[in-house]
């Protein structure tokens, strides 16, 4: 089925994706990181690296056109699509042959007009067969991602086993360590988490040129491995840089949430001002002052040491002394 798809799926040809949109009158938004991977050599490499979770539950984070949840939903046991924008929720429901969204098959109603019915049926009817009988469960939630509370909505429709999910979404940069901060929070309800954001953005997430708060905040709390790198042309429309796909493995928490949320306080008040000495970002309390030059002092570490020059287990290190200086008053 994955050739067949590969060969024959209408939105990988960009003239098809264009017509159908030009059609129905749809802008792309920038602010929502709607570029679609129309590559097909990209969406094998896609398929080859996620293919070995087959038969895991799977969310995406935007669907879009349905150029990556047609291949998850080859792979996975059940497929729910989170996108905000109504016109490809819409899209997605037809692609899906959900009922919940579904009023014709393939006719949308006046007020959608969307002109699925343009594109190759026999497609649409062959893939559908497919996914009827593997008996696939697919879902589209119409909504922000990060509204979603994934313990107390009930996501999936069978998950009696509470087993782990595969996280999969292509993120906006404008909202990427948003989306990063909320996953952390359900990190033990994922197996995997892939994504794709900016090239620029994955490298400050990495700290490969220099660190921020959000990569101590993400190495806490992930272990991350970059896959490869997407070129701009590999999407349409074609954004001004490149992409990189990577994985997320959740690791077990260091600090219980009370805890935790003391040591992400201390990372963000360390790198407050990056321009900053880390010691100077602590001036306006005289009492941490003094502490933390105490802990510099005792670590053989320079009192002129900026926050980007810690990684995380130089934090975890002086948190946990700070903590044992400040309940000890010394």
């Amino acid at each position: 089925m994955i050739e067949y798809v590969i060969a024959n799926f209408p939105f990988y040809k960009v003239v098809i994706l264009k017509d159908l949109l030009i059609k129905d009158n749809i802008w792309f938004s920038k602010s929502k990181s709607q570029n679609f991977l129309v590559d097909k050599n990209y969406i094998k490499k896609f398929y080859n690296i996620i293919s070995q979770f087959k038969g895991a539950n799977f969310i995406e984070i935007g669907g879009g056109s349905g150029n990556l949840s047609i291949i998850l939903s080859i792979i996975a046991k059940e497929l729910v699509i989170v996108e905000l924008d109504r016109y490809f929720s819409r899209l997605l429901s037809k692609i899906f042959d959900i009922d919940e969204f579904e009023d014709n098959k393939f006719n949308f109603s006046n007020n959608d007009n969307i002109f699925l019915c343009d594109i190759d049926k026999s497609f649409i009817d062959e893939f559908q067969s497919y996914l009827n009988r593997e008996n696939k469960k697919i879902k589209v939630i119409n909504r922000d991602f990060l509204s979603i509370d994934f313990i107390q909505e009930k996501i999936f429709e069978n998950n009696k086993n509470k087993e782990k999910s595969i996280l999969f979404g292509n993120i906006p940069y404008n909202i990427s360590s948003q989306i990063i901060i909320k996953i952390s929070k359900y990190k033990e309800i994922f197996n995997r988490v892939f994504l794709t954001t900016q090239k620029e953005y994955f490298e400050r997430l990495t700290g490969k040129f220099e660190k921020s708060f959000i990569t101590i905040f993400s190495q806490y709390h992930f272990e991350i491995n970059k896959l490869f790198d997407i070129p701009a042309n590999a999407f349409y429309p074609k954004p001004k840089i490149n992409s990189t796909f990577f994985c997320m493995i959740p690791k077990e928490r260091i600090f219980d949430k009370n805890e935790e949320k003391e040591f992400f306080d201390f990372v963000s008040q360390s790198f407050a001002n990056k321009r900053k000495k880390f010691l100077n970002n602590f001036k306006d309390n005289s009492h941490i002052y003094a502490i933390l030059s105490l802990i510099l002092e005792k670590e053989n570490l320079d009192i002129n040491i900026r926050a980007e020059d810690f990684d995380l287990e130089d934090f975890i290190k002086i948190f946990k002394l700070l903590k044992y200086y400040k309940t000890y008053h010394i």
